[in-house]
């Protein structure tokens, strides 16, 4: 389904991820100026939770009854995009944080994660 997503389907998956990263973040900066910790949690709070998971937009187009529509169609494609880039943003950053705890180790975990969710 992602390789026969239109253009539209490939924008609206996209910037739905971006455009709810770039607000928390937003958000956060402008609630939390000096403590750099709580704003580290809260960084990953933020990419955790600007994921829009593909089977919850399923299951709201089927309760719609506009699965087989163009529009479910262009959603489901969108949801799809959106998880898989939210699947490489939150695994990408938690190897990120592990690499700093532990060492060049997670760098060949992360490789090896990425080549086999593809």
């Amino acid at each position: 389904m992602i390789g026969r997503a239109r253009k539209k389907a490939l924008a609206i998956g996209v910037f739905s991820v971006v455009v709810s990263v770039m607000c928390g973040l937003i958000a956060t900066r402008l609630l939390i100026t000096n403590d750099d910790e709580f704003q580290t949690s809260f960084f990953f709070l933020v990419k955790t939770t600007s994921v829009t998971s593909f089977p919850v937009v399923t299951s709201l187009l089927n309760d719609l009854n506009i699965v087989n529509s163009e529009l479910g169609r262009i959603g489901q494609s969108a949801a799809l995009i959106s998880d898989f880039i939210s699947m490489f943003w939150i695994n990408g950053s938690v190897m990120m944080k592990v690499q700093t705890e532990k060492g060049s180790t997670a760098s060949l975990e992360f490789l090896g994660m990425i080549v086999e969710s593809l």
